[in-house]
């Protein structure tokens, strides 16, 4: 019974041993908001939302114009005229209100589609890096979703992650 319960403690600890999993964790936060792509991706959106809304200035500045001018001639038109004219205003008021919001919408959805690109590579960069560096599990934490309460700070790999997805990223440019 001394040598059964010998081989059962040296069987244990050898299979502790073997069973060690290695893990990490990732601040997906850290990650995403430090990412040169998604930087870059955000500049590019800001010059273009800057376009757009000059654009918009300029449709809402020239409808005023108009109305104005128009405001002007009143005095000289029939009542039939004058609802014509304002029936025509609102019409054209309709359209630069609609013409507005699909480009603000398409805009939008541009820029929607590009980020959630980066966030899938991101995913995927992060998985790639468990399999190459024979981790068994690794986490996501971000200030919304705390699903990592604690940690030894060796295991946060958030900025070797960010650091390397930079590097890749320069070097494919």
């Amino acid at each position: 019974m001394k040598h059964f319960t010998g081989l059962l403690v040296l069987f244990l600890v050898i299979s502790s041993c073997q069973n060690q999993d290695k893990f990490g964790y990732v601040d997906r936060s850290v990650v995403i908001n430090g990412y040169e792509k998604k930087i870059d991706i955000e500049e590019r959106f800001q010059i273009k939302n800057a376009e757009f809304i000059k654009k918009r200035d300029s449709l809402i500045r020239q409808y005023e114009s108009e109305r104005q001018s128009a405001s002007l001639r009143v005095e000289s038109m029939t009542a039939e005229e004058i609802q014509q004219l304002s029936r025509e205003f609102k019409q054209k008021e309709a359209l630069i209100g609609q013409q507005i919001q699909a480009e603000q919408q398409e805009l939008q959805k541009a820029f929607d589609a590009e980020i959630d690109s980066v966030i899938q590579e991101v995913k995927d960069y992060v998985v790639d890096y468990g399999k190459n560096h024979d981790y068994d599990f690794i986490f996501g934490t971000s200030d919304a979703t705390n699903t990592v309460m604690f940690s030894e700070e060796a295991n946060d790999i958030s900025q070797t992650i960010l650091d390397k997805l930079n590097s890749d990223y320069k070097e494919n440019m």
